[in-house]
C-alpha cells in the first residue's frame, strides 16, 4: 500500500521543449562527442522568446573547414573564449547579413551535423529571415523553433483499485519470462526524483539539458510518474511495481517547470534534439517520448537515426491531428490511451486513465493521458527486449501492431490494453499461467 497519496485536483499537463548535462554511467568515449554533454548553466527559453528563434544546421565537413578541426566550446555564448578565426568570421558574417544573433550551437554527432540556434533581432519577420539564411552556402537546413506538449492529466480517487492497468494487462504473469533485466530505457522528459523509495537504484545515469539545478531535477513530477510506470522496484515492500522492474532507467531532462511541483513544463526543439542525440550516441535500447507536437524535420532525422540503430522509440499521440509528432515518424511505436479514429498513425492503445505511479518525495498519485500509456508500452518493450536483445526496431513495432487482437484486453472504461502475458508467452513459446 502506498505510504502517501498526494491529494490534488485534475489539471492538464503542458510540456514544451529545451538544454546541459550531468554525467551518465555509460559515457561516449569519443572526445568529439563530449561536447554533446556540455551546455550553458541555464538554457530555459520561453515560448514567446522562442518565436523569434530558429535552428540552422551545417554538415560536420563544413564545420571542420571553418574551424580547422579545432573544438568550439558550447559554453561560449558570447564569444568570450577565442574561437578559430574562420568560424568567428562566419558567425560575424551571418549575424551582420541577416540581422540575427547566435544564441548557441552544439554538435549532433548521431546525424553528423552542427546545430546552431539564432535569434532574429529587430522587427524583421522570422519566416523571411529563414528563407534568406537557407540560401547560404554553409547552411544545410533551417527551421523554426518548435514547441511540444506532454499528454496527460492528474487525478486522485481513494476508491480506485490501485494499479488496475497493471492487473488488467497481466503484467505479473509476464514476469515469469522477463523483467527487463539488462535493458536501458532513456526517458526524455522533465527530471526524475532519483531518490524516490520505489525508484532508488533503478538508474544507470542521468543527464540534464536544461540547467545545473539538481534539486529541481529531483522535484519534477511528469518524468517521475513516467519512470515509475516503466520500472518502479518490486519486492521492496514499498508502494507499487513497474512493468519492467529490472530495467535500467536513464532520465534525460529536456523540459523544465515554471514552478517546483508543477506538471506543466516548457522545452525547445533544440534541447530535445540534444537529448535524443545524446540517447542515440549513448546506445540505449529504448527511448520514451511522452510528448507530442507539430512536425519537426531536425527531430525527425534524429528519431529516424535511432530507429536505424534498432533503438525502439515509443511516443505519445496527441488528440489534435496536427500534434502527432514524433509518433508520426515511420518506425516509431505510436501510443494513445484510447481509440482515435482521426489519427491513422495510432497503432497501440493502452490504458491511460487514472494510473497509479510515483510522485517526487516518496509520494504516489493517479495520472491519466497518453504520456502514461506511452510509458507502459516502453515497459512492455523492455520485457520483450530482454527476451530478444537483438530484435530490430521494425520487428519490435510489428509485435505491437500486427495481429494485435491476440494481445488485446478490454477494460471497464472502454479503453484497450496490451496483454503482456500473452505477448511474452508467445516469445517464450509457452502459455500464460492463467491459461490465456
Amino acid at each position: 500500500m502506498p505510504s502517501k497519496i498526494f491529494l490534488k485536483i485534475l489539471y492538464p499537463i503542458i510540456l514544451l521543449l529545451a538544454g546541459c548535462s550531468l554525467t551518465p554511467a555509460r559515457m561516449p568515449t569519443d572526445p568529439a562527442m563530449m561536447a554533446d554533454m556540455m551546455g550553458p548553466a541555464d538554457s530555459r527559453i520561453s515560448k514567446q522568446t522562442g518565436q523569434r528563434m530558429f535552428i540552422a544546421t551545417m554538415t560536420d565537413a563544413s564545420h571542420r573547414e571553418l574551424t580547422g578541426g579545432r573544438p568550439i566550446n558550447p559554453m561560449d555564448m558570447q564569444g568570450s573564449v577565442a574561437m578559430p578565426a574562420g568560424y568567428k568570421k562566419f558567425i560575424a558574417e551571418v549575424q551582420s547579413r541577416y540581422g540575427i544573433k547566435r544564441v548557441a550551437d552544439w554538435p549532433l554527432k548521431s546525424i553528423g551535423v552542427r546545430c546552431l540556434v539564432f535569434e532574429v533581432t529587430g522587427a524583421r519577420d522570422r519566416d523571411a529571415v529563414l528563407r534568406e539564411v537557407e540560401q547560404h552556402a554553409r547552411i544545410e537546413t533551417v527551421q523554426p523553433m518548435q514547441h511540444f506538449e506532454a499528454l496527460g492529466e492528474t487525478y486522485n480517487d481513494p476508491y480506485l483499485k490501485l494499479q488496475h492497468s497493471y492487473q488488467k494487462m497481466s503484467v505479473a504473469s509476464s514476469h515469469r519470462w522477463a523483467t527487463g533485466k539488462g535493458v536501458q530505457v532513456a526517458i526524455i522528459d522533465t527530471g526524475v526524483d532519483l531518490s524516490h523509495e520505489d525508484l532508488k537504484g533503478q538508474f544507470s545515469g542521468s543527464s540534464n539539458f536544461v540547467d545545473s539545478n539538481e534539486d529541481a531535477f529531483n522535484r519534477d513530477v511528469h518524468g517521475t510518474a513516467v519512470a515509475g510506470l516503466i520500472a518502479a522496484r518490486t519486492g521492496n515492500g514499498k508502494g507499487m511495481t513497474g512493468i519492467a522492474p529490472d530495467a535500467s532507467l536513464w532520465p534525460i531532462k529536456a523540459c523544465w517547470s515554471a514552478q517546483p511541483g508543477d506538471l506543466s513544463a516548457q522545452c525547445s526543439t533544440f534541447t530535445l534534439a540534444k537529448a535524443i542525440n545524446f540517447a542515440v550516441t549513448s546506445e540505449v535500447d529504448i527511448i520514451n517520448l511522452s510528448l507530442a507536437g507539430p512536425g519537426d524535420d531536425l527531430l525527425a532525422r534524429l528519431v529516424q537515426q535511432a530507429i536505424n540503430r534498432d533503438i525502439t522509440v515509443v511516443a505519445a499521440v496527441g488528440a489534435d491531428p496536427e500534434y502527432s509528432f514524433p509518433a508520426s515518424v515511420n518506425g516509431v511505436i505510436a501510443v494513445d490511451q484510447s481509440e482515435n479514429k482521426r489519427n491513422e498513425k495510432v497503432y497501440v492503445q493502452t490504458m491511460g486513465n487514472k494510473i497509479l505511479s510515483t510522485r517526487p518525495g516518496n509520494q504516489y498519485d493517479f495520472f491519466s493521458g497518453s504520456s502514461f500509456s506511452t510509458a507502459q508500452v516502453s515497459g512492455l518493450a523492455a520485457l520483450i527486449r530482454e527476451r530478444k536483445p537483438h530484435l530490430s526496431a521494425d520487428t519490435m513495432k510489428e509485435l505491437f501492431t500486427s495481429d494485435r487482437t491476440r494481445y488485446r484486453v478490454a477494460v471497464p472504461d472502454m479503453s484497450q490494453g496490451v496483454d503482456a502475458c500473452r505477448l511474452l508467452a508467445r516469445l517464450a513459446g509457452a502459455e500464460c499461467m492463467d491459461g490465456k
